[in-house]
C-alpha cells in the first residue's frame, strides 16, 4: 500500500470510520498472524490470542497507538513493530507463569513463624522506611504515612489527623516514592 494511502487510512481510522477499521483488518490480519507464527513459532491458538491483543492495542483509547505512527515509513513496518512488542510481552508473561513448577510451590509462611533472620531483616527494613519517612517528609506528612504503614485505614487516619480521606491518599501516594528514594540512597551510602 503506498504511503499516502496508509496516511489516509489512519486519518479515517482516527476520525472513527468503521469502514476504515474493516479495511485495515482485512488488509493486515494475515500479515500480523504470519509474523507471530513465523518469527516466534507460537501455536495457532497462541498466535490468535496475541493477534487479538495487537488489534486491541491498535484501537484502544481512540486509536492512540495509530496516532504515534509518524507516517514516514509504511504502516506495515509500524504494525510489524507493534506485533513484535505484543508478542514479546506475551512470551514474557508466559515464561513468568512457567518458571515455577507447581510441584515445588510452597505456600507463604504466616508472619509469626518467620525465621530469626527474616524477623531481623523485617525489623531493619521497617526501621529504614520509618527513618526515611521522618527524614524526607514534613512532620505531619511523616505522621500520616507512618499511620498508614502501621495498617490504619485512610478513614481512621483522616479522623485522627482531622483531614479528609482524599488528602490522606494524596499524602500517602506522594510520600511513597520520596520514602523509597530516601531508603535507596541510605542503602547506597552504607
Amino acid at each position: 500500500m503506498p504511503l499516502e494511502a496508509d496516511r489516509e487510512l489512519v486519518r479515517r481510522l482516527i476520525a472513527g470510520s468503521d469502514e476504515a477499521w474493516s479495511e485495515m483488518v482485512d488488509q493486515y490480519r494475515r500479515f500480523i498472524f504470519f509474523i507471530i507464527m513465523r518469527d516466534f513459532r507460537l501455536s495457532p491458538d497462541e498466535a490468535d490470542d496475541v493477534s487479538q491483543t495487537v488489534w486491541w492495542k491498535l484501537c484502544a483509547n481512540d486509536y492512540h497507538a495509530l496516532t504515534l505512527w509518524e507516517g514516514t515509513a509504511p504502516l506495515m513496518a509500524y504494525l510489524r513493530r507493534v506485533t513484535i512488542n505484543a508478542t514479546l510481552d506475551y512470551i514474557r508473561k508466559q515464561s513468568r507463569f512457567d518458571s515455577e513448577p507447581l510441584g515445588y510451590w510452597q505456600p507463604p509462611q504466616p508472619p509469626d513463624i518467620l525465621s530469626v533472620e527474616d524477623q531481623a531483616m523485617e525489623r531493619q527494613h521497617r526501621r529504614l522506611v520509618r527513618d526515611g519517612a521522618r527524614t524526607c517528609l514534613s512532620a505531619r506528612n511523616a505522621r500520616v504515612f507512618l499511620l498508614w504503614l502501621d495498617g490504619k485505614t485512610y478513614r481512621e487516619i483522616a479522623e485522627e489527623e482531622q483531614i479528609t480521606t482524599s488528602h490522606v491518599g494524596v499524602i500517602v501516594n506522594e510520600a511513597k516514592p520520596k520514602v523509597h528514594n530516601e531508603v535507596v540512597s541510605t542503602l547506597a551510602g552504607q
